[in-house]
């Protein structure tokens, strides 16, 4: 994974390309966001037929489910004016997309894991000249590409940030539109519980319905999370906040 300078300079660098006057404690909260994935990791739940565990997650794995719920987690206090949590999410939410180009080889030489760190990080202050035309890859181990993809990729995940967490929002039409589905789900679940007492049978089949229906997670609960209404965690994951 890059260095932690490596992750300040690229979202240093991806910064300079926008011309606003942002809070400090939102950059505060960025920079050490951007950081904290390495102090404070998530963990994956592992569900195999003998026992459930957690696992910390290798970060050279794209877990976009991860990257999604930091963005969406940065944008829901941005609307609770939480700044430096915002900040802090959204860099959270950068490490891993940091982290992700990198293309993870099992059959490495001793050595090779940490040449490539340092030339990312000799590479880092050189992004100006090195990324003037526009690379992404979403998965390389060239250190050119892998530099100027976080760079880029940054970019675009900043300029999503600015413009969601600036938009209007109809609050109301979003809390009805949860209530709906709320309702739904209680319908749902009120009707296989009655089932069950006509046939033990369908007891298993409740308790899958009820799985389902719990974990259900439409747009509209995203969108609700952008505004800062409810957090909607990803499945499969013990995150760290």
């Amino acid at each position: 994974m890059p260095k932690w300078r490596t992750h300040r300079i690229i979202l240093e660098k991806a910064l300079g390309n926008f011309n606003l006057n942002l809070r400090k404690d939102f950059l505060d909260g960025l920079f050490n966001g951007i950081i904290d994935p390495d102090i404070k990791q998530d963990k994956k739940i592992i569900i195999s037929k003998k026992r459930t565990y957690e696992k910390e997650i290798t970060h050279h794995d794209v877990h976009n489910n991860l990257i999604r719920y930091y963005y969406e987690l940065s944008l829901y206090y941005v609307r609770r004016n939480k700044w430096y949590f915002s900040g802090f999410m959204l860099g959270r939410c950068l490490h891993y997309i940091h982290d992700s180009i990198i293309k993870r080889r099992k059959m490495l030489i001793i050595d090779a894991h940490e040449e490539i760190e340092n030339e990312l990080e000799k590479l880092s202050d050189m992004i100006s000249e090195l990324c003037k035309e526009k690379i992404i890859k979403k998965s390389s181990s060239n250190p050119k590409e892998i530099i100027c993809s976080a760079y880029y990729m940054s970019i675009d995940i900043l300029r999503n940030f600015f413009e969601e967490s600036s938009k209007d929002i109809d609050i109301n039409l979003l809390k009805e539109k949860i209530r709906k589905i709320r309702i739904i789900k209680l319908l749902i679940l009120l009707g296989f519980s009655i089932m069950i007492f006509y046939s033990l049978v369908l007891i298993l089949l409740w308790i899958i319905a009820f799985y389902l229906v719990i974990e259900y997670k439409p747009n509209v609960y995203h969108e609700a999370m952008k505004a800062g209404l409810i957090i909607v965690k990803p499945t499969g994951y013990k995150t760290a906040y």
